[in-house]
């Protein structure tokens, strides 16, 4: 928690598919649910070792317990209540990409055309979906700035009648960001967001100003700036 990690470990995603159990997190957020396996799995280790039911540990666990329960059925029923609202479909698309392709996509047009045409490929679906989203750093190449993918790009939105949320490069005069970018259905780019909480080591190097070895030393960290705002 002193700074992010490349890949930070919540045990909380191992309950992602007890949908009651996981509404909490709206409040407390994953590390909550960490919070609450830590401290059963902690409550259960100390009935073992002391070989006896432990009165007020176990009325606070189970109370946790039912109360986690209970806010999950009432979330869970407040949404389905929900039922005037207008609905929206999305196509999560996982393109199952090596970072060493997308790393090497940069330059290389075949390697690159190959990949968009993997994510296309992918977003085809029966479902017509309203909204596709394609991951961080989808595309090998600078959105705008390479006119033969990008204009590729606005025709495929187009051609399917779809917004597109992706993750990619952005330039903003000399700097360079890790973005997502908010794709219309009649080819526009609406809106972008710059990631500000960028991952050390992974997406930044640290005082590299000063001790320029660093950047040789951590050749394959990508060095972004930081985004300076939450766009909405």
């Amino acid at each position: 928690y002193l700074f992010p990690a490349i890949f930070p470990w919540n045990v909380g995603a191992s309950l992602y598919k007890q949908i009651q159990l996981i509404q909490i997190a709206d409040i407390t957020g994953i590390s909550g649910i960490t919070f609450v396996i830590m401290l059963v799995n902690s409550y259960l280790y100390l009935c073992f070792a002391e070989k006896k039911i432990l009165v007020k540990e176990s009325i606070i666990v189970v109370s946790i317990i039912i109360f986690i329960i209970c806010y999950g059925y009432f979330r869970i029923d407040e949404q389905q209540k929900v039922t005037n609202a207008e609905k929206i479909k999305f196509l999560l698309v996982q393109p199952n990409i090596s970072n060493e392709d997308k790393d090497n996509g940069f330059g290389n047009f075949e390697l690159a055309m190959k990949i968009m045409t993997k994510m296309e490929n992918l977003s085809i679906s029966t479902a017509k979906p309203d909204i596709v989203l394609w991951p961080e750093t989808a595309l090998p190449f600078v959105i705008g700035y390479h006119r033969v993918f990008t204009e590729r790009l606005k025709a495929f939105a187009i051609l399917n009648d779809f917004d597109m949320i992706f993750g990619g490069i952005g330039i903003e005069g000399q700097k360079e960001f890790n973005s997502a970018f908010l794709f219309s259905k009649n080819g526009e780019i609406l809106n972008h967001y710059n990631k500000i909480k960028l991952l050390m080591f992974g997406e930044y190097i640290p005082f590299y100003n000063k001790f320029p070895f660093l950047l040789k030393l951590y050749a394959g960290s990508g060095n972004f700036n930081r985004g300076e705002k939450i766009t909405p």
